[in-house]
């Protein structure tokens, strides 16, 4: 009797180290996926960063083209005035 007794106290421990072995090999599983997604997550977030970095300096291209044109059409009155006055003359 002692002895069976026993042998299922050592059977049931052997299964109790094997579902550890089992639980920890899962949580290093689970442990390398949260690793990986942290990774996606600062990846994404650099992207995300270059992406408002670029539109920043897209805007900024716009308005100097903008300030550009406008330039460009006030030197085109001014020499279009210059021209009326030097006909005039």
């Amino acid at each position: 009797m002692l002895e069976s007794s026993y042998h299922k106290e050592q059977k049931t421990l052997a299964q109790c180290k094997h579902k550890i072995n089992e639980i920890w090999e899962k949580a290093n599983n689970v442990r390398s996926a949260v690793r990986m997604a942290m990774q996606e997550v600062d990846r994404i977030t650099d992207k995300k960063k270059s992406v408002d970095d670029e539109q920043a300096k897209a805007a900024s291209r716009k308005e100097e083209e903008k300030e550009k044109e406008a330039k460009i059409a006030l030197l085109k009155e001014e020499i279009a005035d210059a021209k009326r006055k030097a006909e005039e003359a």
